[in-house]
């Protein structure tokens, strides 16, 4: 399927504004939690109706695509029914929004996006506009610097979204660097690298390394070919989700208070996030189409079971079951299911990286249905292409 070059514009077009509006959107909520502006940081989320309406003017000619879309409609419309509740109704109408902009265009798009972000908040910390602090643990410990983000784990996880999709990009590219550029590129990659250490995010910084992994294993190995490669990431990938959401059902457990055990030992670990589950499990429990008592971010509220104020599910997977449902949840992993039968067969190798990382990720962290956050989710464009020119760049550029 060859793409015209209009309709390669439109998307082009479409892209910039999703773009922009990404990039608005993380920045002026990053801004809302540091207090530094007002109610509209949370009211940004409402972009995604926006970015569907130019979607359906810029590509009019594929109205018909909204045949298949019609069941999600349907299945969002009743999800926010039920919670009152836009985010899966907005993740439909994004990854619907941009199902004809190419694999590596969506990743371009978060590549811009990210940096932007990144660079925008390290202007406002260098200005003084927001202030670098050094966070503890909820049991007293020290964590990591801030860097002028909301968190710890908010700068923690855009230097790894970013960081991964470096690495992406430059397989995918595979252009032939001189020794000078090479030792510039990953030099400026060491120093990133350095800055997410400092963060200590520990699933950020796993994450990093898994990615990395992933990187040396499809960069390196000469020996091992193409077509085993896939099929080796492939197994990798589904044992990777699947292995998340087993762990999360089977981290719900009275163990994690019971000191000594190894529940314990690795909710410690965690930061209390196992334990933080498994109280919310007892309050809410898990639901089918979703609970709208089941409050995401709780600030400052009294836990008395663990001793501190807090209270926030970081499993995706957990909180995907008690906030949006397990309907909801086994829809996303069906999606993810069949985007890895589809990789492994194309033998598009570097998808595999944020694939398994941001699979991985999402145990400790809620980015796993999130489209500001996982840009997997935004892979629809790889049915609607052809090998040859979808991801021909990932064997033809390599």
């Amino acid at each position: 399927m060859i793409v015209p070059n209009s309709e390669r514009k439109r998307n082009f077009i479409l892209g910039v504004i999703f773009g922009i509006l990404l990039y608005l959107q993380m920045l002026l909520q990053n801004l809302a939690n540091l207090s530094l502006i007002g109610p509209i940081g949370n009211n940004v989320k409402y972009f995604y109706i926006f970015i569907f309406i130019i979607s359906l003017v810029l590509n009019i000619n594929y109205i018909k695509d909204l045949v298949y879309f019609i069941p999600f409609v349907f299945f969002g419309i009743f999800s926010y029914s039920i919670l009152k509740d836009m985010s899966v109704v907005g993740l439909f109408l994004v990854a619907f929004s941009l199902r004809r902009i190419e694999v590596y265009n969506i990743l371009k798009i978060f590549f811009y996006t990210y940096w932007s972000l990144f660079t925008t908040m390290m202007c406002f910390l260098f200005l003084r506009i927001t202030t670098n602090i050094y966070q503890t643990s909820l049991y007293g410990e020290g964590q990591g610097w801030t860097f002028g983000f909301s968190n710890h784990n908010a700068i923690g996880r855009v230097l790894m979204t970013g960081c991964m999709i470096n690495l992406v990009i430059r397989l995918v590219e595979k252009k032939k660097y001189s020794k000078f550029h090479l030792i510039i590129w990953w030099a400026t990659q060491i120093i990133l690298y350095y800055i997410l250490f400092l963060t200590s995010s520990s699933s950020a910084i796993i994450a990093m390394v898994i990615s990395l992994l992933c990187y040396l294993f499809i960069s390196k190995f000469s020996w091992i070919n193409r077509a085993k490669k896939a099929k080796l990431l492939g197994w990798a990938s589904y044992s990777v989700l699947i292995g998340g959401i087993i762990f999360t059902l089977l981290s719900l457990t009275e163990k994690v208070f019971d000191t000594g055990s190894f529940w314990y030992t690795l909710n410690k670990l965690m930061t209390g996030r196992l334990a933080l589950g498994e109280l919310n499990n007892k309050i809410f429990g898990l639901s089918i189409w979703g609970n709208p008592a089941f409050i995401p971010s709780t600030e400052n509220v009294p836990n008395y079971t663990l001793g501190f104020s807090y209270n926030f599910v970081d499993n995706s997977y957990l909180f995907v079951m008690m906030r949006y449902g397990s309907v909801f949840l086994v829809l996303l992993t069906i999606y993810y299911l069949m985007l890895i039968r589809k990789i492994v067969f194309n033998e598009f190798l570097p998808l595999f990286i944020p694939v398994i990382t941001l699979s991985f990720y999402g145990i400790a962290e809620n980015i796993i249905y999130s489209y500001a956050a996982n840009c997997v989710l935004l892979w629809l464009g790889i049915w609607l292409f052809s090998t040859k020119a979808e991801i021909k760049f990932v064997k033809d550029r390599r």
